[in-house]
């Protein structure tokens, strides 16, 4: 189950500025697609932009092969100014925000912000796409790089020497005129993801927008990638950068109950999941839960084992805590008036004894069609709230 939740961390206001702009360019407009190209910088970071990271392995591990240098740095090491840093509040997948902090910890001297900082700056001044572009330039040029000062002849004559460079990089590898071109021709053909990309392959924002509203506020993959080859023709590269451009547009995430459907961030934000809640959140939603099943049962004094709590949490909020968690929850809950955490039948169980129970618990607890099911059907029953209550039914 995929969550998203704030990014947080502090980088310098100037490379959030350029950041937007440069997504402004590329896109625009800003608003639906700097998530998706932030994502896409933190992926690039840590070498899981699959396709891209592939090719540029493929051409390094070819050119040391062939003893050719190719020095490009992936990231800047100019000094980060922390004088004027603004936090980032840009929503990003968990999991992604989690595996970047663990590789930047594990990997880089600055902090957080510092190092998400310079892979942002690296993906603007082009990244892995700029780095294959630099590697292919050394492939076909033997390793004598665009800028390299050359021994000029009387005449200041550069272009032979240039060529029988490249001349002797095709023969020193075994290949002809011929052949080298075919080898280059398949490598750029590997490299299609990366460093042609920029070129042959493109996303049209207006084409976007069209295909996303063709799209319902659910909607699977699937649909998506359907209703883009219905309206274009395109490789599998083409398809998922489509894909991906429009479910970023859509600001579509996946449900956290199903994950092949994709909704929107705003409908996901009205349905809460185990994994949103913090702790103290957790503690909460079990005191409602607990009091919710004593409400049903119309039992004043109510009391469930750990496994119970676990099987409410799944049931309510689609997971449920480790067995130790489960036991810290529960301990925790006891906090409050009305409820203990005790042994009881050689376990310990979490109680709930409704009287002394705050009112919006009872309140929030009862707000539930199960309960209401249960109040309609008892009128028989005697019946008391605690004061100021009105709706929820404690059995006397």
């Amino acid at each position: 189950m995929t969550a998203r939740e704030v990014l947080g961390w502090r980088i310098p206001r100037t490379e959030r500025d350029e950041f937007v702009r440069f997504v402004e360019e590329k896109w625009g407009c800003a608003d639906s697609y700097v998530r998706f190209e932030l994502e896409s910088a933190m992926r690039e970071f840590m070498d899981k932009d699959n396709l891209l990271h592939e090719a540029e392995q493929l051409l390094q591990d070819y050119l040391v092969s062939q003893g050719i240098s190719s020095s490009t740095p992936v990231l800047s090491n100019e000094r980060i100014d922390h004088s004027d840093t603004v936090q980032l509040g840009y929503r990003v997948n968990s999991q992604l925000k989690d595996e970047f902090a663990a590789f930047a910890k594990r990997h880089c001297d600055d902090n957080l912000g510092a190092t998400l900082a310079r892979a942002l700056n690296s993906y603007r001044d082009g990244g892995r796409r700029q780095r294959i572009l630099d590697k292919i330039h050394h492939l076909v040029t033997g390793g004598i790089d665009a800028d390299t000062t050359f021994d000029a002849d009387e005449n200041g004559d550069h272009t032979n020497r240039n060529e029988e460079n490249v001349s002797h990089q095709s023969t020193r590898s075994g290949l002809s005129d011929e052949n080298s071109i075919v080898c280059q021709s398949q490598l750029d053909q590997r490299a299609e993801g990366g460093a042609k990309s920029d070129e042959s392959v493109s996303v049209d924002p207006m084409m976007v927008s069209d295909i996303a509203n063709k799209l319902g506020d659910e909607f699977t993959r699937k649909e998506v990638i359907r209703t883009i080859a219905n309206e274009l023709d395109g490789n599998n590269e083409t398809v998922e950068l489509y894909t991906e451009a429009i479910i970023s547009y859509k600001n579509a995430v996946e449900h956290p109950i199903n994950e092949d459907i994709l909704i929107s961030e705003e409908r996901r934000e009205q349905i809460t999941v185990y994994g949103d809640l913090d702790r103290e959140e957790r503690v909460e939603k079990l005191r409602i839960l607990l009091t919710r099943e004593a409400l049903k049962t119309h039992e004043l004094d109510y009391s469930i084992t750990y496994t119970d709590v676990q099987d409410l949490f799944k049931e309510n909020l689609a997971d449920q805590p480790s067995d130790d968690y489960t036991y810290t929850l529960m301990d925790d809950a006891a906090e409050k008036s009305g409820f203990e955490f005790e042994k009881r039948n050689g376990q310990y169980q979490l109680c709930v004894e409704l009287r002394p129970v705050d009112r919006k618990i009872i309140e929030e607890a009862a707000d539930h069609p199960d309960v209401e099911s249960v109040n309609t059907t008892s009128s028989e029953k005697e019946s008391k709230s605690p004061e100021g209550t009105e709706g929820s039914s404690i059995p006397s």
